[in-house]
């Protein structure tokens, strides 16, 4: 992501949230089929399912070993499905995975 332009939009400061747990490997009984939904203040804004991946799960994992060391725990973010949208300030983002639970967040001003 260095030469695009979403990079200064995706990593900032406290903007990845993550949680409030994690799941085992064991207790995901095919990460290639999961469904996944975001939204915004309740409206649906992103719909998808990790098998549309680009990459699938194992391929990611054989890439990155290529070069780094993985290590127990550490994580590999994918990416986001279509439907992106701009938040305002106070708006509620629920982003919920089919099986593991949902992560809600309030979108708040940072430090400028």
């Amino acid at each position: 992501n260095w030469y695009r332009p979403n990079l200064r939009v995706k990593n900032r400061d406290g903007c990845t949230p993550i949680g409030p747990w994690r799941v085992d490997a064991a207790d995901v009984a095919d990460p290639m089929q999961l469904d996944l939904q975001t939204r915004v203040d309740g409206v649906v804004t992103q719909r998808g399912n990790t098998r549309d991946m680009i990459f699938d799960i194992p391929f990611l994992i054989e890439y990155f070993s290529a070069f780094m060391t993985l290590q127990p725990g550490d994580l590999i973010l994918t990416g986001t499905p279509d439907g992106v949208v701009d938040c305002p300030v106070g708006a509620e983002v629920v982003t919920e995975i089919e099986g593991i639970g949902a992560l809600t967040n309030t979108i708040c001003r940072g430090n400028a």
